[in-house]
């Protein structure tokens, strides 16, 4: 199970293009690594600055989760909940089979305003450093030493892809895995 959740922890991935970084994320946790086919599995979207504890709640238009499963991505209906921060919700497991559950904090643009940073909508006056922040996460339910669905690419802008199967990964073993992002264009 530690190896599975370890598994699940590499692949979760923030993105600010371009600008400096930001220590942010979001994050679609699912509240077990392993269900059984039709079983629901409570899920939770977490914005986050340390890791796995969700610290603020983003507004629920700028806020998605689903799950991946047979070639496809469904949406999870998700609520605020103010007392953990969190969007939770739930799915019933596609199969036994490996499937993700995804997360993914939606485009905003940010910058460097008189007032100090923010988030713009519009061209505003005295703004420099514009930048757009995207947050992708992906958990691995269901990884077995069998079964290749781990090495599934869902499509993100930015995601990351194990080449070794998380559920053969022990503490201290090197795990390889494949960075997918798009080519940057300098204007």
């Amino acid at each position: 199970m530690m190896r599975r959740f370890c598994g699940a922890i590499a692949l979760v991935v923030a993105a600010g293009v371009p600008g400096a970084a930001h220590a942010h994320e979001f994050i679609a946790k699912p509240g077990a690594m392993t269900v059984q086919a039709g079983a629901e599995l409570p899920v939770a979207g977490l914005s986050s600055h340390v890791f796995l504890i969700s610290q603020e709640l983003e507004a629920p238009k700028d806020v998605k989760v689903g799950f991946y499963a047979n070639g496809k991505r469904t949406d999870i209906a998700v609520k605020p909940n103010e007392k953990t921060l969190a969007y939770d919700g739930s799915v019933t497991a596609p199969s036994s089979a490996t499937f993700i559950v995804t997360g993914a904090r939606l485009p905003q643009i940010w910058a460097t305003t008189p007032e100090g940073l923010k988030q713009i909508t519009r061209k505003i006056a005295g703004a420099t450093n514009p930048y757009k922040i995207e947050k992708f996460s992906k958990a691995l339910v269901n990884v077995t030493p069998a079964d290749n669905g781990f090495s599934t690419v869902i499509g993100d802008t930015l995601e990351i892809v194990p080449v070794t199967n998380p559920a053969t990964v022990r503490p201290s073993d090197e795990m390889t895995v494949r960075v997918l992002a798009p080519t940057p264009t300098i204007p």
